[in-house]
């Protein structure tokens, strides 16, 4: 069974020899980060600067009278944490935490209850939810982000 012929082309001409290569779409190449001390932060986009941050499970908020938080950086990098925890109508605040990270480190932080609120935090109970703010530098690049935990009280 010969291949259907356009109708510009004379109805006697026969296909050209050899296989048939389908075009594929290309993909975008994808983003190399150099590694090493060679490595220039200044270099990166702002987004692979940006620390990773998450709330850790199992949390209990009296035992550890506080929130911990799991960071880890690209780069070496500065965080300072803050924030309340809420738990029914009760708002606790959270002591400001700072750490400073090296390139690739990962690291969990305890964001305490402040000292003024360890008398309201004995009376709580119930689920509890914090927000924490964290702000970060990681050399030229500088950001903010917001984390809500949900936790045991």
């Amino acid at each position: 069974m010969q291949p259907p012929v356009s109708s510009s082309e004379p109805a006697s001409a026969s296909p050209l020899p050899g296989p048939v290569i389908a075009a594929t779409p290309v993909a975008p190449a994808p983003l190399v980060i150099p590694a090493g001390p060679a490595a220039s932060t200044a270099s990166l986009p702002a987004a692979s600067a940006a620390p990773v941050i998450r709330g850790v499970r199992g949390q209990r908020l009296k035992r550890q009278r506080g929130v911990r938080v799991r960071a880890s950086c690209r780069a070496a990098c500065r965080l300072t944490l803050a924030g309340t925890v809420k738990v029914r109508r009760v708002r606790l605040r959270l002591s400001r935490t700072s750490r400073t990270l090296t390139a690739g480190q990962a690291l969990t932080v305890a964001v305490r209850v402040s000292r003024r609120d360890f008398r309201v935090l004995r009376r709580v109970r119930g689920k509890a939810t914090a927000t924490i703010s964290v702000t970060w530098k990681a050399g030229a690049s500088a950001g903010a982000q917001r984390l809500a935990v949900t936790l045991a009280s």
